[in-house]
């Protein structure tokens, strides 16, 4: 009897499922953990439940100094905290004016080289124009 190519590779394939059993990544872990009594994941979920609680804190200080920079919960703050508010608040204009300044500078003088480019095509089409008309 002859076998064909399929069939006797899934024999081979189910044979070796049934031969092999099937270890996965997780269950060395548990296993491990069994043997030695220990959690290997308490310390590492410890660590990003800290780092959770940091992020949150950060992330209510930003949210906090947002609503500040837009004119709201001003009450609370100190008069030292209203004029560091301020400071930022001018710096923070002076850095947005000076990149205005720098993408309309850059736009004038994208503009200045077009038209000399322009200019330059327009004259010596000129050239040609008068050359031909002699």
């Amino acid at each position: 009897m002859w076998v064909t190519g399929k069939s006797f590779f899934g024999f081979l394939q189910r044979r070796r499922r049934n031969e092999i059993p099937s270890i996965t990544t997780k269950r060395i872990f548990d296993q491990y953990q069994q043997t030695k009594g220990i959690d290997l994941w308490s310390c590492h979920y410890e660590i990003m439940k800290e780092d959770l609680e940091k992020l949150k804190e950060m992330n209510i200080k930003i949210r906090r100094e947002i609503r500040q920079r837009m004119g709201q919960c001003l009450n609370d703050l100190s008069f030292q905290d209203l004029q560091s508010l301020e400071s930022d608040m001018e710096s923070a204009w002076r850095v947005i004016h000076d990149r205005a300044n720098r993408v309309l500078t850059n736009q004038i003088e994208t503009s200045k080289k077009k038209v000399r480019n322009v200019e330059q095509i327009n004259r010596k089409l000129k050239m040609e124009l008068i050359r031909m008309e002699l």
